[in-house]
């Protein structure tokens, strides 16, 4: 897990944004991996599609991704989570995050790699299916959601992030395959080796995960 997510906590630990405002992009009832850095920011604002009663955030708002409630360059850093692959439009998104951040902010992401074995298992099973298998690792039907996978490869998600505005991301290719075997300790450790041999350079292009570490252009 110090793999999988240590990028992520390096970024949100950053003293950089200590004191500043942070957005968490499609947070629904929380995004998790905020919780032990949630003390450092000024504000810590949700927004979502629907309502949830939100336990992290200090103000929550329903809106679409595309068409945030915020001011002009009034983040500092946004994490946009799990989310990307279930938009139609994510450039729509990426460029009202654009936006929303300050000049030099940073937008941190994680979505799926559209190639992956467990990626591609999502796109051929019938929607209904998902809520099944995910149901068998603790996943409530009512968080999960239709996939598109518009923007899920390193091209596609560098050629979006750069129309948006930001600048050459740093990319991290993570793999939780480990996650989705965890039905019992056997399945687990199967998974969790599975996960490990994909560290090595000739076998990540399978890993099933992307993290987008991204600047928004400074103004000239």
């Amino acid at each position: 897990e110090e793999v999988v997510f240590g990028p992520l906590h390096e970024v949100l630990a950053s003293p950089e944004f200590q004191g500043g405002t942070v957005l968490d992009a499609g947070c629904g009832k929380r995004t998790w991996i905020l919780g032990p850095h949630k003390a450092r920011y000024g504000l810590l604002v949700g927004v979502d599609v629907y309502p949830a009663q939100n336990t992290l955030a200090d103000a929550y708002a329903v809106a679409r991704l595309d068409a945030l409630p915020l001011d002009e360059v009034s983040l500092d850093l946004i994490l946009c989570y799990v989310v990307l692959e279930h938009l139609a439009d994510p450039q729509a998104a990426l460029d009202e995050f654009a936006r929303a951040l300050r000049p030099g902010g940073t937008l941190l992401l994680k979505t799926p790699a559209a190639h992956a074995p467990t990626s591609l298992l999502t796109r051929l099973l019938p929607f209904q299916a998902h809520h099944r298998l995910k149901g068998l690792i603790g996943i409530a039907a009512e968080d999960v959601f239709p996939t598109h996978f518009r923007c899920n490869t390193e091209h596609k998600l560098r050629a979006i992030l750069g129309q948006a505005g930001f600048a050459e991301p740093t990319l991290h290719r993570i793999d939780q395959t480990y996650a989705y075997t965890s039905l019992n300790p056997f399945t687990y450790a199967l998974g969790l080796l599975y996960s490990r041999a994909l560290q090595r350079p000739w076998l990540s292009w399978l890993c099933n995960g992307l993290v987008a570490i991204c600047r928004k252009e400074a103004q000239p």
